[in-house]
Parts: C-alpha cells; structure tokens; sequence
C-alpha cells in the first residue's frame, strides 16, 4: 500500500476498480473508507481519477465519505501529507473544483500563496493538467514565465548548446504569441523536460521540433536568422538532425552547409527537393563560397565514408565546374589532352581507363585530388597520374610514336613528357631496344616459288627503297620486336606500298607480287584491292 501510494496516477485507477470488485453495499462502504482515511496519501486524489466502474450511487456516496474522511485533515496544517495532495489535486483540477466544494474552499489562498512561492521548475516536478497553464500564468504573473524562459532560468537550458540563437528564438516567440499560445508552450516544455524518459539531447531535439510547429515559433525563427545569422551555423552543427525536419532546410542552410550535411550523413536535408536541382546550385556559387566548397570536399575526401557520399553526387555535377574547382585550367587540358591522343594516334584515353562515365571519371580524379594538396598549383599534378596510370595499358612503341617521332607535340605533352619519371624510363628503354632492331639484320624468308619465263614487274623500282621500309613501318607502330605485328597490319604495308609506288588507293591483287616478298609475304598471301589513308599514313607516304 505504501508504494501504490506514491504514484499519484495508479492510486486514482487501482483503488476505484477494488472497490468496484468488493461489490460492497453502503456501510461496509463507508466502513472500507473509513478504514482507508488512516492513509490518507491512498484516499487523496481518488474522486477526480474517473473511476468508470462505479455506478452512479457509488459514486456519489464515495465522494461524500471521501470529503467526510478528508475534512478532518483540512483544518490541521501539520498534516503536510494533506497540504501537498490538495496542492496536486489544485495543478490538476484547477481552483474551480475546491471553489465549488466548500469545505476546501477556504484552501485556495493557501494553495495560490505556495504556487506562487514555488520556482517553476518545482512546479514542474507535478503532473500539471493541460487546462491548468493558463491559470498558472495568471497566480505566477506573465512577467515571471517570460522571464524564466527568455532568459533560461529554467536547469535544462543549461545543457542547450547554441544557447543564443534559441534564447533569442524563445525571446522573439513571446513577444508575438499570445497568452493560450504561450500555456501551450509552457506545456510542451514541461512534458518534455520534466516526464519524459528520454535522455537529454533527444529531448532537446523533440522540444525543437515541437517548438517549431508553432506558427509564431516558425515566424520567429526567420526574424532570429535575419538578426544573428553567424549563429544558424552553430545551431545546426550542434543538432543537424534538427534541419530534418520540417524547419524547411532550403530556406534555411546556405548550399555550403547543405553540402556539409550531405558528406556527413549521406543523405539531403528535407526542403532541398533533390540532388540536381542542388548540383545545379552549386554552379552559381561565387567565387568566394568556392574556396570554402573546395577545402571541404577535400576534407571529406579523405575518409571512406566521405569518398562513398561524393560518389552518390558525382553523377548530378557538372564536370567542369568540378574540375574547374579543383583547378581552372584543369578542364581545358583533359580535354586538349583527350582530342589530341584521339586525332594524332586514334586512342581512346577515357576508354583505356575504364573512365568513359561521368561518375567514374570524377570519382577517378577526385581520389589523385584527394592524395595531393587541397590547393592544386599546377593541373599537372592531376593530370600526370592519369599519364602514368595510362600509360600502364599502352604498348611502349606506341608511346615512342606520340612522344619521340611526332615533331609538333603540344606544350601540355611536352610538361607531361619532362615531369613523368616513368614516361621518360620506357622512352629511355625503347630507344635502346630501337638501336639494337637497327643493328640487326631479319633476314626474309621467302619460299620457293616458280615464277615461269619472263615475268614483268611494273612496280619493281619498290626495291630500291627496300632499306628505308623498316623506318617507315616503324613510325606507323606497324613493327614489333618479331617482325609484323599481325596479318591484318601485313596487308596494310602491302597495300601502303602499292600506294607509294602508284599514288593510287585501288589496285589489282596481282601487281601487288613484288609487295608481298618485301613485306615478307607468300605471293598467294591474300590482300584487298582497295585502302582508305589516315592522315597520318598519307603524310608519311608523301614524303
């Protein structure tokens, strides 16, 4: 019994429903009640608790034995077990119920007196009625609840962090909410304070969202961001699961603090209506909010978890404006870089790195980004470890041909050339191995063939440049260490050969006899009556 009769709300439901199971007639009612008032913390409270099992003669004659056994305790004020139950009855049922009943009615200036002398966060240790805020304002005064919550009287404002923004907030709510408005913040505060079991950051979360749902609150908020904007920053990195809420985050987070939250968690904050549309906002930027994007993508780029969000942007960003950022002449030369090795050598340098999407090319250069400094000087930087990571795929005589033959290479290539160690390292050994090729003589082996009496050769001045064929195969990276490279590219210096000697892109199979032996051929080796020059072939040829 002494431990149901601490909690106020179970005494108010337990003792109706015994009673309501004894199925007692009157006397031995007021019998039971009698015996109950020697514990009058049980009996205290119990009329307003709604006990629905009681019939209505019950009922009426329990609220007449309790007011009966309570009277007693009424007049004696050392019973402080009394005092404090009438005191809670008064927070729940209000001055009205003891107005109306006149034996209690000579309490309420006790009760109002102890209100009034009782710190609010006191008060709030009780179960308070939801009706009853209005008429604490009303004995507290409204000058005393604005100042304990303006000026975060209240314990729990201790633990706040952004304490400025929101005091000022709380401030600027009071000064447009009316009174109800005001009772029913009052009452979101204490129930999430003071009977709730979460810890105390979830409550602060909850207390904030229920307190933006107030219009007046949410009226305030933009007045507060207007008047302190340095301190928006503060609240959000203090609780950032606040702004995912329906505090509207597009009207309040700069695109800077959207993209912060989104490399943290993964995830936008509500009121930002997609990845794209905010890619696109990131293209408007200035060029002072650049800086601040720059430093912190890189940031994040070094973790994991940061690298894996970037990716679930990269798609919805424009790849200029990514690359530019990272440096502003980064853009124009992958693209100087790219169109030249596609037009001089026919190589695809986006598809031999497997980069050919938009979203593995940016992830790609974001990570050589990620491993240098956040200030790129030169696109260099960038740049070369896409040479040397390139290179890795290519054949080295093919790189001998970009680099070392061609005679107008492009600045950007001859840098790349100059600051690539392993460029200049696979030059270095294919010019060796050339030396060597040169030095060598392959000798052709020819198959016996009878070629009967008097066999007229038109073409046959195709020998005297026999000597010279090896260079220029060589410059077309037709030749490898073991001779031609493939029967396919056999026939192309057959047909080339035809073309020098005539001038012609077609030809009959059978002047072609004289080609095939030089270009180590079988005279039956078939071959197409017919070649369409790249431009590179018909410079070399020409000259």
């Amino acid at each position: 019994m002494d431990a149901i009769s601490t909690v106020f709300g179970l005494k108010a439901q337990l003792v109706p429903a015994i009673i309501s199971n004894l199925n007692l007639d009157l006397p031995e009612l007021r019998l039971f009640l009698s015996r109950l008032s020697f514990m009058p913390t049980l009996v205290s409270g119990i009329p307003w608790g709604s006990p629905q099992n009681l019939g209505k003669v019950e009922m009426a004659s329990w609220k007449e034995s309790w007011e009966d056994i309570n009277r007693k305790f009424a007049r004696n004020e050392e019973k402080a077990d009394w005092q404090e139950t009438s005191f809670q009855v008064f927070l729940s049922e209000g001055r009205e119920y003891f107005a109306n009943k006149k034996a209690f009615e000579d309490l309420i200036p006790l009760i109002i007196s102890k209100i009034k002398s009782t710190p609010l966060n006191e008060l709030f240790a009780y179960q308070i009625h939801s009706e009853r805020y209005l008429e604490l304002i009303e004995i507290k005064s409204a000058n005393e609840i604005y100042s304990y919550f303006t000026a975060g009287k209240d314990p729990h404002f201790k633990t706040f962090k952004s304490k400025k923004f929101i005091l000022t907030w709380i401030k600027e709510f009071f000064d447009q909410a009316n009174v109800l408005v005001q009772s029913q913040f009052m009452a979101l505060f204490h129930k999430i304070f003071y009977h709730s079991y979460y810890i105390e950051n979830q409550r602060i979360i909850l207390f904030l969202k229920g307190f933006y749902g107030f219009e007046e609150a949410q009226k305030a908020f933009r007045v507060v961001m207007d008047k302190i904007p340095e301190e928006l920053k503060s609240l959000y990195q203090a609780y950032p699961t606040f702004f995912g809420t329906e505090t509207s985050s597009a009207m309040i987070l700069s695109p800077f603090e959207v993209l912060q939250f989104f490399l943290e968690s993964g995830i936008l904050p509500k009121g930002i209506l997609g990845l794209e549309q905010f890619a696109k906002q990131l293209v408007d930027l200035k060029s002072e909010d650049l800086k601040k994007i720059r430093i912190l993508i890189h940031a994040n780029l070094q973790s994991e978890r940061g690298r894996q969000h970037f990716q679930k942007l990269a798609p919805y960003l424009d790849e200029t404006w990514f690359l530019d950022l990272i440096h502003p002449k980064l853009s124009k030369d992958i693209v100087e870089f790219t169109d030249f090795l596609r037009s001089k050598a026919r190589l695809n340098f986006l598809e031999d790195l497997r980069i050919t999407q938009k979203t593995d090319r940016l992830g790609w250069i974001a990570s050589k980004w990620a491993r240098s400094s956040v200030n790129v000087k030169n696109p260099l930087e960038i740049l070369l470890g896409l040479l040397e990571k390139w290179i890795d795929w290519i054949d080295p005589e093919l790189l001998v041909e970009i680099f070392e033959t061609n005679k107008k290479l492009p600045s950007l290539f001859v840098m790349l050339k100059n600051s690539s160690s392993k460029l200049k390292k696979i030059l270095e050994e294919e010019s060796t191995e050339e030396e060597k090729e040169e030095k060598k003589i392959i000798p052709i082996e020819l198959e016996p063939v009878d070629y009967g009496e008097g066999v007229s050769i038109a073409n046959a001045g195709l020998v005297l440049f026999w000597p010279f064929y090896g260079r220029f195969f060589n410059a077309l990276g037709m030749i490898g260490r073991e001779g031609m490279k493939g029967e396919e590219i056999r026939e192309r210096a057959i047909q080339l050969l035809q073309y020098i000697a005539t001038g012609s892109t077609q030809f009959e199979e059978w002047d072609l006899t004289l080609n095939k032996i030089l270009c180590g051929a079988a005279p039956d080796f078939p071959v197409g009556t017919k070649i369409e020059l790249t431009d590179e072939e018909e410079e070399l040829c020409n000259k």
